[in-house]
């Protein structure tokens, strides 16, 4: 990683992408290694590249760290538009390709976090099902 300073405290890549959960991965750019002939310890180089990043579940539009009836309902809010955060397959229209992500990873918490929300599977009357039956998906 090019320009980050040698340190013995971990580092951390953070995955943003929209319509997903952001994951996170600690990382060493440190480690203390002995020179055979001086004595001195010395920086080993590590490369992180998409290989070594976990995969980012689609699905959370609203980027609350579970999937649930409000991506649903972020889906419906921007049906039909080119709003980047709920175009989860970026292909410059949310529909129901996307919609499908959400109901694919449905009420999953982001493993990446500690302490994620629990699900909601109905907000002032609505549901996964509620919303697919008003976007005409069933």
């Amino acid at each position: 990683m090019l320009g980050l300073e040698q340190s013995k405290e971990d580092y951390t890549i953070i995955e943003n992408i929209p319509g997903h959960f952001s994951t996170y991965k600690n990382f060493k750019i440190y480690e203390n290694i002995m020179d055979l002939f001086e004595g001195l310890p010395y920086g080993v180089y590590y490369t992180e590249g998409s290989d070594t990043l976990p995969t980012a579940t689609s699905g959370d539009v609203n980027k609350d760290d579970v999937i649930d009836v409000l991506d649903a309902l972020a889906i419906q809010t921007y049906w039909e538009t080119n709003k980047r955060s709920a175009d989860i397959n970026f292909d410059s229209t949310v529909d129901a390709k996307d919609l499908a992500f959400v109901e694919k990873n449905y009420l999953m918490q982001n493993p990446w976090v500690v302490a994620p929300p629990k699900a909601v599977k109905k907000y002032k009357g609505e549901t996964l099902e509620s919303v697919k039956s008003q976007l005409g998906l069933q």
